[in-house]
């Protein structure tokens, strides 16, 4: 047997069950945030000894400090330098703008990349994935358990002393699932011999729900990133002088060589007071030669505004100055732009950092020229890495620092700036709804898909729209059906383009999505989602009056139950021709349709027993008022907590 072949592949699946970019290396963190040099020092020092210290009070550090100090950037640079003199175990940064939050992923995050660097626990660990692959989908506790308590404590895995760093772990998407791992690793530091196998470094703001567990005494050794001390001030002003130089250089011919003077640079470092947030997004802003080209003017912009606001909220609220910093900012963006800009934010807050989500795909979607796009964008340089319009195709917006997204959805900090997310997602379902309502009118096809900005370097954009449309439609649609808190009037409006859609033209992943919007249509939502039901119809007379003659053959039916899990469709034409043949199916995708493909018998299986039992609650929705464009769903529920399966029913209907 190929023990190497079988592991790479063991590591393989071990490497897609957890994040990707998570680790202190990783290109898709380059670059970086890392300390400036001579700075932290004491901190990281400290934290150096800790980790070389076989006499070491505590297996655990705790690195607390509230948003914005740098907490990421100590982390990076301590991941940098340990690697080079300690044993490094794992590293994982967490970043919930970036997609690094789910907690399911955690684990696997680490076992992978321990499995890297400690050759005896692949061993384990792969052989032991090999058997039983299905342990990657049980529960954080027990993941911790069978893939870092056992092989490390009870067989022995580790040949070295290692370090596992773990990066704002408030990111995490659960607190309770913060409070477990914290819980677990204890559990592991108070069984773990004098010859530990493991040290664990984890940073993060010092939440309540953390400080209960963490500040109990002798759980860890706690070292604070104070926002405000001498050290941190110190720190703050390398940095800026550092930065004033490069501008500087970078400006010989526009920047004075006595340039800032002592009152403007004071007047910047009092304002940062040791919060390097503020420092480096005011830096930015400052040299940002892309957007403005002149240092000079937008110094003393920033100080001027800094001296009209002054710093008497500085206590109350450490980001008062970066929130006045960011004000300053947005208000350098035209007024006809902030509704065109708060839009692309909002897809970008609401979806995160994702890569592929290119700036063009964004501005396609929304009906955005290019023109328009960047003429909200060009005054955000300093904040946002926004791609030039040669690389748009391939790149996405993305926020330089989460303090930034964290003050647009702040009402009580961004006060008339505030990105409303529930307007913006009604906004941006509009747009997604009206573009999969030309493909539907399409027949399923994306060539007819208008483009407002087309690029050069993508031929196939109409292609990349056609997919995100049709995979993300029902996914938006669902999150607002539960949603209460929506303003009427929108909501309103985006219920009634619904409205308008074939609802008769979906095809088969279309239409497993739309059985789940019905579903909370049905459920609870908001009276002005009803409109889409024409009609509900008791079971017996749906069930007497049903029959194969009133279903629109053109597509296909769909159906799917719980308890076994399956589902299929079925259609009168063979083989879906009438959907696979389409130039937007790819032949995996055909291959994947066809593999639940169903017969009639076993489609209608379920269907000719249903009521047959008084456990299922069974009800029947017409949805849609064009009688050319309507289709049934059939929707069961169990009552009580039966055992019996959900089985649930799309019908494409005739006129």
């Amino acid at each position: 047997m190929n023990y190497g072949a079988n592991y790479s592949t063991t590591l393989l699946e071990l490497a897609k069950c957890g994040f990707t970019g998570a680790e202190f290396d990783s290109v898709e963190r380059d670059p970086p945030p890392r300390c400036h040099p001579r700075t932290r020092s004491q901190i990281i020092s400290g934290i150096q000894s800790w980790s070389q210290n076989g006499d070491r009070s505590s297996l655990l550090t705790w690195l607390r400090g509230p948003a914005g100090v740098g907490k990421s950037a100590i982390m990076q640079s301590l991941a940098e330098d340990l690697s080079r003199t300690v044993p490094l175990g794992a590293t994982l940064f967490f970043s919930r703008l970036n997609g690094r939050s789910n907690p399911t992923r955690i684990i696997a995050t680490l076992a992978y990349q321990l499995a890297i660097h400690v050759s005896a626990y692949k061993s384990h660990i792969c052989s032991l994935l090999e058997r039983d692959p299905s342990i990657l989908r049980k529960s954080l506790k027990q993941q911790f358990f069978v893939l870092i308590y056992e092989p490390f404590l009870r067989y022995s895995c580790g040949d070295h002393t290692r370090l596992v760093l773990i990066d704002g772990l408030e990111e995490c998407d659960s607190e309770v699932a913060q409070r477990e791992l914290i819980a677990l690793i204890a559990g592991f530091i108070r069984d773990s011999p004098p010859s530990t196998p493991l040290l664990w470094i984890i940073s993060s703001r010092p939440e309540y729900h953390l400080q209960t567990v963490l500040g109990r005494p002798g759980t860890c050794i706690i070292q604070d990133v104070p926002v405000d001390g001498s050290d941190a001030c110190a720190d703050v002003e390398k940095f800026l002088h550092h930065e004033f130089d490069n501008i500087r250089n970078n400006f010989p011919d526009i920047v004075p060589e006595k340039w800032p003077s002592s009152r403007q640079f004071l007047t910047i470092a009092r304002a940062a007071s040791g919060l390097f947030a503020f420092a480096v997004t005011v830096m930015g802003y400052i040299g940002d030669g892309q957007c403005y080209g002149d240092p000079v003017s937008q110094l003393n912009a920033v100080v001027s505004t800094l001296d009209r606001h002054g710093y008497e909220n500085r206590v109350e609220n450490p980001l008062a100055t970066l929130d006045v910093l960011y004000t300053h900012i947005l208000s350098t963006v035209p007024g006809t732009s902030m509704p065109v800009l708060h839009l692309i934010l909002g897809v970008y807050s609401l979806k995160g950092n994702i890569s592929s989500l290119s700036l063009v795909l964004v501005a396609n979607i929304l009906d955005l020229r290019q023109n328009i796009v960047y003429h909200a964008l060009q005054h955000l340089h300093s904040v946002l890495e926004i791609p030039p319009p040669r690389e748009a195709h391939k790149k996405s917006l993305r926020f330089f620092h989460k303090s930034f997204s964290d003050f647009l959805g702040d009402a009580s900090r961004s006060g008339a700036l505030w990105l409303d997310k529930d307007r913006q997602s009604i906004r941006i379902a509009l747009s997604y709804v009206h573009k999969f309502g030309l493909i539907l009118e399409a027949d399923n096809t994306y060539q007819t898909i208008p483009l407002s900005w087309e690029h050069a370097a993508e031929p196939n954009l109409q292609s990349h729209i056609f997919s995100e449309v049709k995979q993300n439609c029902f996914y938006l649609l669902p999150k607002l059906a539960i949603r209460h808190s929506l303003h009427e009037t929108e909501l309103q409006t985006l219920v009634s383009v619904v409205e308008k859609l074939p609802f008769n033209a979906l095809d088969v992943n279309d239409a497993l999505g739309f059985i789940n919007l019905v579903n909370w249509i049905a459920s609870d939502s908001p009276p002005v989602w009803h409109q889409l039901v024409s009609e509900e119809i008791p079971w017996h007379t749906f069930k007497e009056s049903f029959h194969l003659g009133l279903i629109d053959s053109r597509g296909p039916s769909v159906y799917y139950r719980t308890r076994p899990d399956r589902w299929g469709h079925w259609c009168k034409t063979p083989l879906l021709h009438t959907l696979t043949s389409r130039s937007s199916v790819k032949s995996t995708h055909q291959k994947y349709i066809e593999r639940h493909t169903l017969s009639e018998k076993d489609f209608f299986e379920d269907f000719v027993k249903l009521g047959s039992t008084m456990l299922l609650n069974i009800r029947v929705f017409i949805i849609g008022s064009n009688p050319s464009r309507r289709c049934a769903v059939v929707l069961t529920s169990v009552e009580k907590q039966e055992t019996q399966p959900v089985i649930r029913y799309y019908f494409p209907l005739k006129e």
